[in-house]
């Protein structure tokens, strides 16, 4: 949901400045809505003039009376404020004003990473191979770290965002940072409250195949997902693409996905073998950690000349149409 936060279209709807506040917080574009809440750009404010960008995600108000959402946007705001990474988008403040819950979330100039590959293949200017590779290589580190995080007490939290899909990417300008967003429906040991059994969860076409059975998940699924976020990158089209919600949920389950060698016989071996071991349908033939996959990414990587540097994102994407 948060990735609305940086698209290059104009935002959903612009308030005047005077119009809306949170607190300290002045609400200026709505940018974006869903089933628990909305997010806007906004300005934090303080005295003698102190003005800083953020992005605030509310509850709706018609949701703050029943408890069963207004836990799970605490939990979302607990295990978020967890979550110290680079390459996480980063949560700065949690409060109530009015009797409305909100999460003040750090601003993140730049792009969503879908939004790139699509504009990308529409255009005819897919995206460069090691940028694709230096892209998922952040957010496999990023997943290596959410995996392994522990509590105070030094117990793992166990968490799995369930959720890993180009949406939920954001590519900082400038410095071509990626940024793993939305935990909002990660599970993790800590969760005080339980999503309600049968709920489906994230998007469809990323899911693992355990995740479309319904069975118990771990960081493997998360990794699977990244690693069709990286097939998609690379040869320009969504793995699983079924025209109604049953033949995609027959096709996600089934997980067949092809090998790259047959869409990319160009790649390098390190790339073909990094990618297909990632969309294993087993989960015990996947990388066992973020970290792993992170390794053979950059071995990978390291096969195709290496990385074009910190502007070469922000070169690529002036290429593309507006």
């Amino acid at each position: 949901m948060f990735a609305n936060l940086t698209r290059s279209k104009p935002p959903i709807k612009r308030v005047g400045m005077s119009d809306l506040k949170l607190g300290r917080y002045q609400l200026m574009d709505r940018l974006g809505a869903g089933g628990m809440a909305e997010v806007w750009l906004a300005d934090q404010t303080g005295p003698r003039g102190f003005r800083r960008r953020c992005v605030v995600k509310r509850i709706h108000n018609h949701l703050n009376a029943q408890e069963d959402f207004v836990a799970r946007f605490e939990d979302e705001a607990r295990l978020a404020a967890m979550l110290r990474h680079p390459n996480i988008v980063r949560v700065e403040d949690f409060g109530e004003e009015d009797g409305t819950l909100f999460m003040a979330l750090e601003y993140i100039e730049g792009w969503e990473f879908a939004d790139l590959l699509r504009r990308g293949s529409k255009s005819g200017k897919k995206i460069p191979d090691v940028l694709a590779l230096d892209v998922i290589i952040q957010i496999a580190e990023a997943l290596d770290y959410a995996h392994a995080l522990r509590d105070q007490s030094g117990q793992r939290l166990r968490i799995v965002h369930r959720d890993v899909s180009p949406q939920n990417i954001l590519i900082e300008r400038g410095t071509g940072a990626a940024k793993l967003l939305d935990f909002g429906i990660a599970s993790a040991e800590s969760n005080l409250h339980e999503t309600q059994a049968g709920l489906i969860k994230g998007k469809i076409a990323y899911f693992s195949p355990e995740q479309a059975r319904g069975d118990a998940l771990d960081g493997r699924t998360d990794l699977y997902a990244l690693g069709l976020v990286l097939y998609e990158a690379l040869v320009g089209k969504r793995v699983f693409r079924g025209d109604s919600m049953v033949k995609l949920l027959r096709e996600v389950t089934e997980a067949n996905v092809p090998p790259l060698v047959g869409k990319r016989g160009d790649l390098p071996r390190e790339v073909l073998v990094a990618v297909d071991k990632a969309t294993a349908e087993d989960r015990n033939d996947r990388f066992a950690t973020g970290a792993s996959m992170a390794a053979a990414l950059r071995h990978a990587l390291q096969a195709m000349g290496g990385t074009h540097g910190r502007s070469a994102m922000d070169d690529w994407v002036a290429t593309l149409p507006a």
